[in-house]
């Protein structure tokens, strides 16, 4: 008799045990069970780099890249840019370019503007899109900026956001370009932006009053340009768009036409 009840206490415990079990699997699957489509994994919000917004942090941006002279250039690439047979090839000789990995052209350079913002848009940087975009091995891109026309720029961002403006209303159209590609983009043939002193921005609607006008916003730019930070130096005007060229060489400078 003891036996008997022994054995049904026992199979009561494995039947009760067995019940918290199957009880437990369908509370773990219920989403399973009820066909509940499972919420994405949410991933961690990048971390949004800071801007560069002053003469330091630029310097401190370029003192991390690596600088190749002139004459240390791969010869191949050295001979691509069209330097080479010039009369004022003496202006690059002694000049030092940075070089450009692509895995940094996203790093801030002067406020929000990227390093790839001042780089040539050639086919070395198209050729790097297309390898990057599928994982592979990338060239090497080159970068000839002075860095005074990078901290007159700067000077002029900070200026047009104290009078209140949004100076996130400027883009870059270029900065350095070697004299080859100067040539096939129409540059003329002593232009600036093949010694990287030069930059051409593109104006949009700094005042915020929700259009974009030449006689409103440019205006605002090119005063502040001429009457404060490019009294020496260029600046091209080039009316009936919203382009702005200036450039630091040591004379004045001033023109409309492109």
């Amino acid at each position: 008799m003891k036996k008997k009840i022994t054995l049904i206490l026992l199979s009561s415990c494995i039947l009760f045990t067995v019940a918290i079990i199957i009880s437990y699997n369908s509370t773990k699957n219920k989403d399973l069970f009820q066909n509940k489509p499972r919420l994405p994994n949410k991933s961690l919000p990048q971390k949004k780099e800071p801007e560069v917004l002053t003469h330091i942090g630029i310097d401190h941006v370029l003192g991390k890249i690596k600088k190749v002279h002139y004459y240390q250039l791969n010869s191949e690439y050295r001979n691509s840019l069209g330097y080479e047979g010039r009369k004022d090839k003496w202006k690059v000789s002694g000049k030092c370019f940075y070089e450009i990995p692509y895995e940094i052209i996203d790093k801030n350079l002067i406020g929000n503007f990227k390093i790839r913002d001042f780089l040539v848009k050639d086919k070395y940087y198209i050729s790097n899109k297309k390898l990057k975009s599928k994982r592979l091995n990338s060239s090497m891109q080159y970068l000839l900026i002075d860095v005074m026309v990078l901290h007159r720029f700067l000077d002029l961002l900070l200026f047009i956001k104290r009078c209140g403006y949004d100076y996130h209303k400027i883009r870059i159209n270029y900065s350095f370009r070697y004299p080859n590609f100067n040539l096939n983009e129409g540059g003329v043939i002593n232009s600036q932006h093949m010694w990287g002193k030069a930059i051409d921005i593109e104006v949009g609607d700094i005042n915020k009053d929700g259009i974009t006008d030449e006689e409103k916003d440019k205006k605002i730019v090119l005063d502040f340009l001429e009457k404060i930070f490019i009294k020496y130096g260029g600046i091209g005007r080039y009316p009936g768009s919203q382009t702005v060229h200036f450039d630091v060489r040591d004379k004045k400078a001033r023109w409309n036409q492109q």
